[in-house]
């Protein structure tokens, strides 16, 4: 989104350019025309549109984050999900590509794996520090704190590349699910608003209890999500998202009692 004007307050008897017998009450940061209280789009803090420039409120401060910066973006974006999740999925474009949607979660979920791996590291560390491991039957010491910290940096490398097709897969999913419940978006729509919702992974920030509370709100923004994307009712916005986590922990369920009835078969 392009910006080619900065706000400014109208003067003093300044009228709306779609209604001259009304008073200004703004000017459009992206086309500065003059518009009044009917004709208010998108505002964010500074930031204001006429309905003209913001015709569907279609408006994500991520996907303008060259003109904004990364993280003033980032956290704008953040911001309006996480405290306003029916609002900014209203708006959300249902096109724009994958790529921003994509970096967007990928930033969040390294946040979250980020502070995991830093909590661990200090208690660990700790560990260490009270408790030594004793040497084993053959007088060598146990493992050492520089061989776990790169066992734990390599298992944060595998989740922060896992999450790429982790979110394309679980798109695809939800998609095939939200088809099934008479959603009309396409796969790009569900694509977006999936990875946009993925940004209640952030609150893994949160020590001790935020990757559990950020995975709890994830869900709740997926339903949101799938609401608005694919113009269906709450209750099967409801059905769609947690259709997917039931039908595998049934299969879970249903691959360790057959392997447990395998076991006691062969005995």
């Amino acid at each position: 989104m392009s910006v080619n004007a900065p706000a400014t307050v109208p003067a003093s008897g300044a009228r709306c350019a779609a209604h001259p017998e009304s008073a200004a009450d703004a000017t459009c940061t992206r086309c500065g025309s003059f518009y009044c209280e009917s004709c208010a789009g998108y505002q964010f803090g500074a930031e204001r549109f006429c309905v003209r420039c913001d015709p569907g409120g279609e408006y994500v401060a991520w996907e303008d984050r060259r003109r904004l910066g990364t993280w003033t973006a980032f956290l704008r974006t953040l911001k309006s999900l996480l405290l306003g999740p029916d609002r900014f999925f209203q708006r959300m474009p249902a096109h724009g590509g994958f790529g921003g949607p994509l970096l967007f979660a990928w930033i969040s979920w390294l946040l979250a794996v980020g502070m995991v791996f830093i909590i661990y590291a200090v208690i660990v560390g700790g560990m260490f520090a009270i408790l030594p491991f004793p040497p084993d039957a053959a007088g060598e010491q146990g493992p050492t704190a520089p061989i776990i910290v790169g066992i734990a940096l390599a298992v944060m490398g595998c989740l922060a590349l896992g999450i790429v097709p982790a979110l394309f897969v679980w798109s695809l999913l939800l998609h095939l699910f939200a088809k099934i419940f008479g959603g009309a978006a396409s796969y790009e729509a569900t694509f977006r608003c999936h990875a946009y919702a993925s940004g209640a992974l952030a609150l893994g920030i949160i020590p001790f209890i935020g990757m559990t509370a950020g995975e709890v709100y994830w869900v709740v923004l997926s339903i949101f999500a799938v609401k608005h994307a694919h113009k269906v009712s709450t209750g099967r916005a409801v059905a769609i998202v947690l259709t997917i986590p039931l039908l595998c922990c049934g299969l879970y369920f249903v691959s360790v009692f057959g392997l447990a009835a395998l076991g006691s078969a062969a005995r």
